[in-house]
């Protein structure tokens, strides 16, 4: 679900006060990020990553580009398995990054880490999900003008990709994340009264 020109200007006050949103813009393929003020008229202010140079776009000449994810958390000395809870993780579950000790012990143990794991992995769609297209910033700003619509087409895109899933079963916990998720920039801004997470949740029939 591209960002429409019009909801890209309305929500690019908020992206300048984080000063996180990076955008390319498309005829030099050059990256910038949304400055204060944020716009100027139907113009969005932002600083070339290169030279530093503050200039205005408009919306469809630029895009926004997806949030990176943060790093993955290493293994800290003394952890311990999280499947024998015995001896010393060594190295990491694939599917959700639980610690372990081995792969002897990973396939012992798998049937009873399996619920566990897909519920995280549950959850890192859903986090994944509110990055692409910074949809965690338009999720709150469709909750900010109570744009039930826009609440209701996210959440249900996210539902139905979750659906072509093996984690399809913990259809709740993605969304959960994803009405949860806020980018550490993000974090301080102005949020909504309404219980968008409220309506978000009530979209899921089957889950968790």
């Amino acid at each position: 679900m591209p960002i429409s020109d019009k909801d890209m200007l309305a929500m690019a006050a908020r992206h300048a006060i984080a000063g996180h949103a990076k955008v390319k813009i498309l005829a030099t393929s050059e990256t910038a990020t949304i400055v204060l003020p944020g716009k100027v008229g139907k113009k969005i202010t932002l600083r070339l990553n290169k030279s530093g140079k503050t200039i205005e776009r408009l919306p469809k000449e630029i895009a926004l580009l997806p949030s990176p994810p943060p790093p993955a958390a290493p293994l800290t000395l003394g952890q311990i398995c999280a499947l024998c809870l015995e001896e010393a993780a060594s190295k990491k579950c694939s599917g959700c990054g639980a610690g372990v000790c081995s792969q002897e012990c990973y396939q012992k143990y798998w049937k009873e880490h399996k619920p566990a794991c897909l519920q995280e992995q549950s959850g890192r769609a859903g986090e994944e999900y509110a990055r692409e297209e910074n949809r965690a910033v338009q999720l709150l700003d469709a909750a900010m003008k109570d744009d039930v619509s826009k609440i209701q087409k996210l959440t249900d895109k996210l539902l139905a990709a979750v659906a072509k899933t093996k984690f399809k079963k913990f259809a709740r916990v993605a969304v959960r994340r994803f009405v949860n998720f806020i980018d550490p920039p993000y974090r301080g801004l102005n949020q909504p009264k309404n219980d968008f997470k409220g309506l978000a949740e009530q979209k899921i029939t089957k889950g968790a």
